[in-house]
């Protein structure tokens, strides 16, 4: 009973702070994650180009202080650690819900690690999500290399719209 009201005050509050409108919320996030599984060609060793897929896991923190358990897996293509990426993504909700996502975005290899940005298309949810859409935008890092853990942090948005 106290996850359910948990869950329904968030609900409220997310929407409230938003400023949304019935039918739409805005959602902030926060997300760390590391490699569940990777795997890669070396196209050349000239061009220093690696094709590959991988997962990755971790947790969202939303604004309203709610955690998601964060999945996606997808396939990049870098030339010396710079390049795209697509994919898809879900989030888990401890109520059962669930937002479901593609994404695509552009990695940039700097000194600091890799760089990226992107967007989201949400394609679907279930639960207080049930048949959502809508779009986001993500930025953030990789904190170490995909070999040590492929460790990453990045921020977002999530603008929805729910029937």
């Amino acid at each position: 009973m106290r996850r359910v009201l948990f869950a329904f005050a968030s609900l409220i509050w997310m929407s409230l702070a938003s400023g949304a409108s019935a039918g739409s919320l805005e959602l902030t996030y926060q997300a760390v994650v590391h490699l569940a599984v990777e795997h890669h060609v070396d196209v050349t060793a000239t061009e220093k180009r690696r094709l590959g897929i991988a997962a990755f896991r971790g947790l969202a923190i939303f604004g309203s202080g709610e955690l998601a358990n964060y999945r996606y897996q997808g396939t990049y293509d870098f030339r010396d650690g710079t390049g795209s990426f697509r994919g898809v993504a879900v989030w888990h909700f401890d109520d059962g819900s669930q937002i479901h996502a593609t994404y695509d975005g552009e990695a940039m290899a700097s000194g600091k690690g890799i760089t990226f940005s992107g967007s989201q298309q949400v394609t679907s949810g279930n639960g207080r999500f049930a048949g959502a859409s809508g779009s986001g935008k993500y930025q953030g890092r990789r904190v170490d290399n995909l070999k040590d853990g492929g460790d990453t942090y990045w921020s977002g948005t999530l603008s929805l719209k729910i029937p």
